[in-house]
């Protein structure tokens, strides 16, 4: 891993992102659940099959290691995009912003 790569977001910010994909996808299943199934001419209900979106990637112990942490990161902004929520992760300033340092 280069010095000064970047990671990931820092802790507070990633937890946060994370909290705004997960209500996103809570609020999805909701109204996925609620919805009500087409109905045939038959006047019984249709169901449809559909791939369950699973749970947005979960956060890392702070212990994680900065590979770990840079692959969970990917995996978090690959299921956004999937999902259509690339809108709940923003651009982040430098501070923001969490890189490898080298400790030599």
């Amino acid at each position: 891993m280069d010095e000064d790569e970047y990671i990931c977001p820092q802790g507070w910010r990633w937890s946060s992102i994370y909290s705004a994909l997960h209500q996103a996808y809570k609020e999805q299943r909701g109204s996925a659940a609620v919805a009500a199934a087409p109905i045939s001419e038959a006047g019984v209900s249709e169901t449809t099959e559909s791939p369950e979106m699973t749970e947005p990637p979960h956060l890392l112990p702070p212990n994680a290691s900065d590979a770990a942490r840079k692959q969970r990161w990917e995996e978090t902004v690959q299921w956004a995009e999937a999902n259509g929520y690339s809108h709940l992760i923003p651009d982040l300033p430098e501070d923001e912003r969490y890189y490898h340092a080298s400790y030599a």
